[in-house]
């Protein structure tokens, strides 16, 4: 059992359940090749691109429409939803010393992807 299900089995409900729900979110918003989300064609693109012309850094950002009055304020909401990206992410097999994240704020919120490969 992990110390995450140890917690889990005792914590029920409320807080648990929201900061579940905004990882899960955050998960969602790229997704899977066979479930892709929001961000992953964008992902997929700007690797795809880098892949190419042998470009090491660059950044991608993609619109989110998820509590973003929530996420702007930072704190624990912005990092379990960035959780739950970079989750997503390490199962595409992009792990997070290739990847900073930022949201980005402006005439929409966003998700900037700070990619260093």
């Amino acid at each position: 059992m992990s110390l995450r299900e140890d917690y889990s089995g005792v914590c029920t409900g409320g807080f648990h359940s929201d900061m579940a729900l905004v990882h899960q979110a955050g998960i969602d918003f790229v997704g899977t090749t066979a479930l892709p989300g929001t961000a992953f064609s964008a992902v997929q693109t700007a690797l795809d691109t880098a892949a190419t012309t042998g470009t090491k850094v660059f950044t991608v950002s993609v619109d989110t429409t998820f509590e973003t009055a929530s996420l702007v304020l930072g704190g624990l909401h912005q990092s379990t939803y960035f959780a739950g990206i970079i989750n997503a992410l390490d199962a595409e097999d992009i792990y997070s010393p290739y990847v900073t994240l930022a949201l980005t704020t402006g005439a929409s919120t966003a998700v900037t992807f700070s990619f260093s490969m």
